[in-house]
């Protein structure tokens, strides 16, 4: 429900909100001496629990796996929620979706960290994506598999949150090998719809374990973000035949910094981020790319800004800011490698709250200012060059600039307003890039019942609150 519509401006002031989802439970791998692999045991999950299942221009199944039933939360959403329900808000049937966990067993990871390709089980025939150069596209033609995010097929390092592969087969296994890593790194990978959770990636590979013949699936993000770690992927192989790739029909870049990456969503404050505790397909943006059926890449990175980075003792960190790593194919390749080539409908730009923090500490604890506060002639400024570069860019597609969660009026008391500040920032922004740009606004974060993630980010509970507030906003222009 839009309660007020400012042109190209939303803001949801009232909304009924979604059940909070459990998040999904995390395991370690158990080691186990059988045919020298540790194997990741793992439960189940259907693929339609807490998905959307109804709304105002939604196209989906409206189905609901058993004990689930559709719960309305606006007339552009309504989700699958644990229960019976009511007739007054179960809008389908209750029954198990088409891609139950039948089809899955136990995801495997060989221990052979040297290893650089699959076990001599994967004997099928992958055609090869590796490109030598690094304006290639992200999806080769005739490719057997699909890169998720921003993924260097000359590289083939998973950097980005949510980055990943994709494809589908016909036989009862598959792998992708694992050919070097750096750092922590979590992900998630999806058989057939059921999602499992590695909190730490070690070892040569990822398979699917042994599953009944048939057609399958497979997708693989990354939870975590660039600054924790990366994974350098091999092509996947299958013990039957791979399927031609599927492009999708709607793609959504989502640009930001910890809120866009997942920061600490996994948590409950009081705690310390790690990868693990990271979940960037769980955020708000990639919730709503999943609304909308669209397939979607993060460019986000912890502590960034739009003009200046988060605030240290000597005032910023001198590092660059979003606009110019958003310019990078890997997060870790140089300025100006990405070649915009993958078309893009939909852009969310979250970025401002690294900005308008000044207060550091010193080695007592004693909070200072550290830097000036945030100009807001200069953060319009800055808006409006991005916004002109990223329409540059995707010319055709429709740009969201959103408020931050995490800023509020009242504190701090040296600038008491900043979120009304943000507000009227972005909305002069958005007049001055003119067409196809529009302000969507993000209520400050409920931290009542300590309804919060690591270092006071945004819990699950809002990044789902503002997935419903930006598919209401992105339908309203998009149809």
């Amino acid at each position: 429900m839009i309660c007020y519509k400012f042109s190209t401006s939303f803001t949801v002031p009232s909304l009924r909100l979604p059940l909070r989802q459990p998040h999904i439970m995390h395991y370690s791998v158990v080691l186990a001496i059988l045919t020298g692999t540790s194997v990741l045991a793992l439960p189940q999950q259907d693929s339609r629990a807490w998905a959307q299942c109804g709304g105002t221009g939604y196209s989906g199944l409206t189905t609901c796996p058993a004990n689930y039933h559709c719960e309305k939360a606006n007339d552009f959403y309504s989700q699958c929620i644990p229960g019976a329900g009511s007739a007054s808000s179960t809008t389908s049937a209750s029954k198990t979706s088409a891609t139950s966990s039948s089809k899955t067993s136990a995801l495997t990871v060989s221990s052979s960290t040297k290893m650089s390709t699959t076990t001599a089980s994967s004997t099928t025939k992958p055609t090869s994506a590796t490109s030598t150069s690094t304006k290639a596209s992200a999806t080769p033609s005739g490719s057997t598999f699909r890169y998720l995010g921003r993924v260097n097929p000359a590289t083939k390092e998973l950097t980005w949150p949510a980055s990943g592969i994709t494809f589908t087969f016909t036989g009862t296994s598959a792998s992708v090998p694992i050919t070097s890593i750096t750092g922590a790194n979590a992900i998630i990978v999806s058989v057939d719809g059921v999602v499992k959770t590695i909190d730490n990636v070690t070892g040569s590979s990822i398979t699917t374990g042994t599953l009944s013949q048939g057609l399958h699936t497979v997708e693989i993000r990354k939870k975590s973000e660039a600054s924790f770690g990366s994974i350098v992927i091999g092509n996947p192989t299958t013990s039957g035949t791979f399927s031609p790739v599927t492009q999708p029909k709607k793609r959504i870049e989502i640009i930001g910094d910890s809120i866009s990456v997942g920061y600490g969503l996994d948590g409950t404050y009081p705690c310390t981020n790690t990868a693990s505790l990271e979940n960037a397909p769980q955020t708000y943006g990639a919730l709503t790319a999943k609304n909308l059926s669209a397939d979607y890449s993060i460019v986000a990175w912890s502590g960034k800004g739009i003009i200046r980075n988060y605030v240290t003792a000597t005032g910023d960190d001198g590092q660059p800011t979003v606009p110019e790593l958003w310019t990078r194919y890997g997060a870790n390749d140089a300025d100006n490698t990405y070649d915009f080539k993958t078309p893009v409908d939909i852009v969310v730009v979250n970025l401002g709250t690294n900005d308008f923090g000044f207060t550091s500490y010193d080695a007592n604890g004693v909070a200072f200012q550290a830097r000036p506060l945030l100009d807001m002639t200069d953060y319009t400024n800055a808006l409006v060059k991005f916004g002109k570069a990223i329409q540059g860019k995707y010319p055709s597609a429709e740009l969201f600039i959103t408020s931050s969660p995490l800023i509020g009026d009242g504190y701090p008391p040296e600038d008491p307003m900043q979120k009304t500040k943000q507000q009227g920032a972005i909305k002069a922004a958005v007049a001055q890039i003119g067409a196809r740009a529009h302000f969507v606004d993000f209520p400050s974060q409920d931290s009542s019942n300590n309804n919060i993630g690591c270092d006071y980010h945004p819990s699950a509970l809002t990044q789902q609150r503002d997935a419903v507030i930006l598919t209401s906003a992105i339908r309203a222009v998009t149809g």
